[in-house]
């Protein structure tokens, strides 16, 4: 099973968020997605070890951070541009991704260019 879990993000929960973001709730606003993730992901996986790193992913920290994950979950909300250029930066370092798109956006419409938050599974 999963034993660790990066969290690479610097979005904050907003009450907007609340009914596109499924673990979230009204306690998690104003944490970061990150945080609120963990908070609800310690109760399912207490053996995990659950890291949540504030920063935007990029292409100059991009290393860093996905060194040694095994798979990259890449979500970027409404951006698809944001996500395109994610998934370029992980499978520039050899780490498969599985992109992640809120389901109203259509990506064929988009073009790309940079990354806005990455969560890798270590």
């Amino acid at each position: 099973g999963v034993k660790q879990l990066r969290f690479v993000d610097d979005a904050r929960l907003h009450a907007r968020h609340l009914s596109t973001h499924a673990i979230a709730t009204r306690a998690h606003i104003g944490l970061t997605k990150g945080e609120a993730a963990r908070s609800v992901l310690v109760n399912v996986i207490p053996s995990a070890n659950i890291e949540v790193v504030e920063v935007r992913l990029s292409e100059s920290n991009a290393d860093q951070l996905l060194q040694h994950a095994r798979i990259a979950v890449l979500c970027t909300g409404h951006d698809p541009a944001e996500l395109a250029s994610a998934l370029a930066l992980a499978s520039k370092l050899g780490v498969p991704a599985v992109p992640c798109l809120s389901p109203s956006v259509h990506i064929a419409e988009h073009r790309c260019e940079v990354p806005h938050q990455a969560v890798s599974l270590l």
